[in-house]
């Protein structure tokens, strides 16, 4: 597991949702581009249906000038202008070993995808789930920020929350037929982590930030 960046086939395919909120961009590519594992590239597709919002996301990932940023319209091209919809748009342009999802509005700490990987190769898994998640007033409809510990069977992840390898993530299960995310995350991962064909573990004392 190196660091230095591979244009053939880079480490990790980050597939970075985007719908309507130019606001929070700029935390989620800037704390990727922060990470201590550098061998890596991202896909942003942008599925909102709002053309002046996209000509501004658009306009922001032009500013960052790292070549490992690929800036995607997915409005139109998918059925349904949602961020599972759009992500799968992205895995089909992706290269990497590993599939990670964020939204953005995730914040990862530098450390994040190292500690991921790490996990993952020292114990032969498919699937590295993050074990803490810093919710925020807008996604958890709350006040105040919470915290939510994830990795279990029952409640394994969120969207932003794991890397997978690329071969054993065909695709979201249950996608919504309008806009609309919830419970496609669960339904997903519960399936996988019951497969005796995934292997998955939690990497502990690690969290990411869900604005």
């Amino acid at each position: 597991m190196g660091t230095s960046q591979s244009s053939n086939r880079p480490e990790i395919s980050y597939i970075v949702s985007l719908y309507a909120r130019p606001e929070y961009l700029a935390a989620c590519c800037w704390s990727l581009i922060g990470q201590r594992h550098t061998d890596f590239e991202v896909i942003v597709t942008d599925n909102t249906t709002d053309n002046k919002v996209a000509r501004r996301q658009q306009q922001f990932i032009a500013t960052l000038k790292d070549k490992r940023f690929r800036y995607v319209r997915t409005a139109g091209k998918i059925e349904v202008s949602d961020c599972y919809w759009s992500a799968e748009y992205g895995m089909k342009l992706a290269k990497g070993k590993w599939l990670c999802f964020p939204c953005e509005d995730c914040y990862y700490p530098p450390e994040w995808s190292q500690r991921l990987l790490a996990a993952a190769v020292g114990g032969n898994w498919d699937l590295a789930l993050c074990e803490n998640i810093v919710v925020g007033p807008e996604t958890c409809g709350s006040d105040r920020y919470m915290l939510v510990r994830v990795g279990t069977p029952s409640f394994p992840a969120y969207k932003p929350s794991f890397i997978v390898k690329a071969e054993k993530f065909p695709a979201w299960l249950n996608k919504p037929t309008i806009t609309a995310c919830s419970g496609v995350d669960r339904t997903t991962m519960q399936r996988m982590v019951a497969d005796p064909a995934i292997r998955w573990g939690v990497v502990r004392d690690l969290f990411y930030v869900h604005n």
